[in-house]
């Protein structure tokens, strides 16, 4: 959101909010995301929010093209890019600012670096394999505060 210009609003509420300072059942997310919408404009906001995750789409669909084309070759694997990319999941999901094509993204990821270091063993791939897996975990590792679906 940084290269489009967009900031993080300085403010009392803001501030008590980064702080901790607010009760569980007071967090105000969604009075400052309203504000940074208002602000800075839904196109803008939204445009920068939803880029991020349609190229981590684009990257998946590339996984599935390399991953394809080094297990059946090329013609199977563009037929596979083709089936994800007219998918309604993935077409629903890619515009969306949530976790679930990251999540998928990076699974296919970790699963495409782990087959590779299964087939050929070597210390570049063991790495990428513990990269790949770092990508896939990382939501896991935010803070409780960051998926509010957590307290129902």
């Amino acid at each position: 959101m940084i290269l489009g210009g967009i900031r993080w609003p300085r403010n009392p509420d803001t501030d008590r909010f980064l702080h901790g300072d607010y009760p569980a059942g007071e967090q105000p997310e969604w009075l400052i995301g309203s504000g940074i919408i208002d602000e800075f404009g839904p196109d803008r906001v939204l445009f920068w929010a939803r880029l991020p995750l349609v190229l981590v789409s684009c990257l998946l669909a590339a996984l599935i093209y390399l991953w394809g084309r080094q297990m059946v070759g090329p013609a199977a694997a563009l037929g596979g890019v083709i089936l994800c990319t007219l998918d309604p999941v993935i077409l629903g999901q890619s515009g969306f600012v949530t976790m679930d094509i990251g999540v998928t993204a990076f699974l296919m990821l970790f699963f495409f670096v782990l087959w590779n270091y299964v087939k050929n063993p070597t210390i570049a791939r063991l790495v990428l394999t513990g990269f790949g897996m770092g990508l896939l975990s990382a939501p896991s590792f935010l803070p409780d505060s960051q998926f509010p679906w957590q307290a129902y």
